[in-house]
């Protein structure tokens, strides 16, 4: 993909694409397993259940190969920021901080790399970073991002189709009424998971963003605390230990100045 495209695209849209691709996948699947057993197999050696095991290993396969490349396109770029946030906290102010990512991603970024300026200034007021004294806060543990996007892809997988067979159960006198229910289903399903998502790795990227932006800034009224596991947590930590020394050596030349 484009690098100018892709820095234009926010993480809600990078999900979103991701998982309705894995929508197009679970709708497209079963019909074209059903169809190559149809015409390729003989029907009488291929039960209606074989058949079935037979699409549900076909989409885990796809959703699986669909994950892993999202979590490359999602949570490679986090992971790869978390590290250049890492060696800032340990006074490597020479950390690569340029990220190909989402627009968020970007944004938190280049106010890193404006606080770089800031960084020297607390490197020259408080001394190289004391790895016992100011790399106190706990780090944060639990699933990253794309362990959770693949989670949550892959209950859709399973769940869905269970939709299909249930609507298919309850309106066997209607196509359409067993059709909208199917569909219905996905649209809630596929809510509630863009919901979860939103919420664990959407909204806690873009306050990292206003709080990177603020400090970079010069403005600590944000209040920031690790709330989250993962890789959204490692940011967070990092966040408050570089907002922290850059507050702390700003309050020293204050009192000295």
């Amino acid at each position: 993909m484009d690098d100018a495209v892709e820095k234009r695209m926010t993480i809600e849209t990078k999900l979103i694409a991701g998982f309705l691709v894995v929508y197009i996948i679970s709708a497209m699947v079963p019909g074209i397993v059903t169809y190559l057993v149809d015409h390729f197999l003989a029907r009488d050696i291929v039960s209606s259940a074989l058949t079935g095991l037979l699409i549900f290993c076909v989409l885990l396969i796809l959703v699986v190969i669909t994950g892993l490349y999202l979590m490359s396109w999602i949570t490679k770029p986090v992971r790869k920021l978390c590290k250049a946030a890492e060696d800032l906290v340990h006074g490597n102010l020479n950390a690569n901080l340029e990220v190909v990512g989402s627009a968020e991603l970007i944004s938190i970024s280049e106010s890193l790399s404006r606080m770089k300026s800031s960084l020297r200034i607390a490197h020259d007021c408080l001394g190289p970073p004391d790895l016992d004294k100011d790399v106190k806060t706990e780090m944060a543990g639990g699933l990253g991002m794309g362990e959770k996007l693949i989670i949550g892809m892959v209950i859709f997988l399973i769940l869905n189709p269970l939709a299909a067979f249930l609507s298919q159960y309850l309106f066997t006198d209607s196509v359409h009424l067993s059709a909208i229910f199917s569909v219905m289903f996905s649209i809630i399903l596929l809510s509630l998971i863009a919901n979860y998502l939103y919420r664990i790795v959407v909204k806690p990227l873009r306050f990292l963003k206003r709080v990177a932006e603020k400090v970079s800034r010069g403005d600590y009224s944000e209040n920031i605390e690790i709330r989250h596991s993962g890789d959204i947590g490692r940011l967070e930590r990092n966040m408050i230990l570089i907002s922290e020394r850059i507050e702390r050596a700003m309050k020293e030349l204050d009192v000295n100045g």
